[in-house]
């Protein structure tokens, strides 16, 4: 491109004669601000492009701390489940010889069932405590919007059953 070498003029000074070259020159764009705009909006790309791929990383790793904090109340709420059921068990056996009633196997059940339950309680504060923390980790981010693929995949999981 050529250098643009044309008289700028004060628009302050601006008469019948030269009203329109100088609003011409008000609207044209020097090679300096075509090369300056050209700079800033390539500066403008890279930044969009650093923040869209911090967020994709502190979305991945908040998602992998978060599925890592659901598998472990899944493992404990599967230890709780099958601790009840050994407990379910060795009740039926103390009927079976003869050592229970009836109504003190019922009991006995609903002792177990009330222990497990705390237990469940117990596992599902720490859970949400745990998922607290994680997102507390991430204070710049709507870190519920990232737990929705989970939520559903759960869902799923709870449906087929």
């Amino acid at each position: 491109m050529a250098k643009n070498d044309k008289k700028t003029v004060s628009l302050m000074d601006v008469n019948e004669e030269n009203f329109s070259e100088s609003l011409k020159n008000v609207n044209t764009f020097s090679e300096d601000i075509v090369k300056a705009a050209s700079e800033k909006e390539e500066a403008e790309n890279k930044e969009r492009k650093i923040r869209e791929y911090n967020n994709i990383k502190d979305k991945a790793v908040y998602l992998n701390l978060s599925l890592v904090a659901r598998s472990k109340y899944s493992k404990k709420s599967n230890d709780i489940l099958a601790e009840a059921r050994n407990q379910s068990k060795a009740l039926l056996e103390r009927v079976t010889k003869g050592e229970l009633t009836a109504n003190e196997y019922d009991e006995e059940l609903k002792k177990v069932i009330d222990e497990q339950m705390k237990e469940v309680e117990k596992a599902g504060k720490q859970l949400r405590k745990d998922l607290e923390d994680l997102r507390n980790a991430f204070p710049n981010h709507w870190c519920y919007g990232w737990d929705n693929p989970f939520n559903r995949l759960n869902r799923a999981i709870e449906a087929n059953k």
